[in-house]
């Protein structure tokens, strides 16, 4: 009997179609150098004889060979076939580096990178190796002429402290855009890596700090370069309208902002926590500071505490202004009555809640109101809807 080299050499120099024909007779030896006839379905599979024997056979290089290997990160036979001498795909050459980015094959790329110097990469590529961390792949690929602009936030949003650098040294001229873009994106690290590297304007980014409300990066930089100056809302956001009062500085940087005495106490601070609601700040802020009449008198009450009412009623602001303040805004039941037993306590005209209460079948504030004296042969009275118990008061009282 023929020795088995002899038997499989004999079979190993069949043509395709025979081999199909004699699988049987083969042994396992034949059968995986023969199993693939294009060698990127070799590749992919990782079938370093079958990719020899087909070389051997004069068949050509299939221009996804090396791609079909990177993409199952099947690193023996990506160095088999850049040791032969594989062909690259001649369309498409990022698709190729995307996947090597991502299996970290630095050796691929500069594989590439010798057979076609002249090949441009897109600089879209240096979002995937600052996805991946991959600062050698990046130094390999990068192109002069890339705008890297939004390579840089992306850096910065992922603190890749080294891809930046990097990024850095080619475009210099973008460190502040980086030292702005990490106070909009709250990144301390490379805010404190960047001020390490270069002197920045204290005034002009303590002031965008507090434009983006961020606490932590407020915090931050007013401990590092020990900021003193007191800013007022218009230092920071410049001459703004009422409306917007409700977005500016957060209520947590504010507090920080007047415990660390950075904050000018001014007739916008006050109205921008009203508007937030934070009436035990406020209250707390007219024992500190004397506002003018005029000032306190343009304060909004609007859905607001009895505490804040009395606050300012204490402070000099007439009844008739805070009553005028008052009826702009709608209110819970619950601030209506605190605000009229308020008008009680002053001896105020309450006349006109009457109908409110009738309406909101409130018994007891119908009774209070009736007690107080109230005119109850207003023409709206008997028209309003109510209860039998609250009608019945009203007819009892007629």
């Amino acid at each position: 009997m023929l020795p088995q080299e002899i038997i499989d050499s004999v079979f190993l120099n069949l043509d395709i179609s025979q081999l199909r024909k004699t699988r049987n007779l083969q042994s396992n030896y034949v059968k995986s150098c023969t199993k693939y006839e294009f060698t990127s379905t070799a590749a992919k599979h990782g079938k370093l004889r079958n990719i020899s024997w087909l070389r051997k056979r004069g068949v050509p290089w299939h221009p996804d060979t090396l791609t079909k290997a990177v993409k199952k990160g099947r690193i023996d036979t990506i160095r088999f076939l850049l040791k032969n001498d594989v062909d690259i795909p001649q369309q498409r050459l990022e698709d190729l580096f995307l996947k090597c980015i991502q299996k970290n094959l630095l050796e691929v790329i500069q594989y590439v990178k010798r057979k076609k110097p002249d090949y441009k990469c897109p600089s879209f590529v240096t979002t995937f190796c600052i996805d991946y961390d991959r600062l050698e792949i990046l130094k390999e690929l990068y192109v002069d002429n890339w705008d890297i602009g939004y390579s840089m936030d992306n850096a910065i949003s992922h603190e890749r402290k080294s891809i930046l650098d990097f990024l850095l040294s080619k475009k210099p001229d973008l460190v502040d855009r980086c030292f702005e873009s990490s106070i909009v994106k709250n990144k301390l690290n490379i805010l404190q890596h960047l001020i390490e590297k270069k002197s920045f304007d204290k005034e002009v980014y303590f002031k965008k700090a507090l434009k983006c409300n961020s606490l932590n990066v407020v915090s931050f930089l007013h401990k590092y370069w020990g900021i003193t100056k007191k800013y007022s809302y218009r230092d920071i956001h410049g001459d703004i309208s009422l409306k917007y009062y409700k977005d500016l500085l957060k209520v947590d940087l504010v507090k920080y902002l007047l415990d660390n005495d950075l904050l000018k106490v001014d007739f916008d601070i006050v109205n921008s926590l009203i508007y937030k609601k934070e009436f035990d700040i406020v209250c707390n802020l007219l024992d500190k500071v004397d506002f003018a009449p005029y000032e306190l008198q343009k304060f909004s009450v609007n859905n607001t505490s009895i505490g804040f009412i009395k606050k300012l009623y204490e402070k000099g602001v007439n009844i008739q202004s805070i009553r005028q303040s008052f009826s702009y805004w709608i209110h819970t039941e619950q601030e209506t009555i605190d605000f009229v037993n308020f008008l009680i306590e002053l001896d105020e005209d309450v006349n006109g809640y009457l109908i409110y209460f009738i309406q909101k079948d409130n018994h007891n504030m119908v009774k209070r109101l009736i007690e107080r004296g109230v005119d109850i042969h207003q023409r709206e009275v008997f028209g309003a809807v109510c209860s039998f118990k609250t009608f019945k008061l009203l007819l009892e009282n007629t």
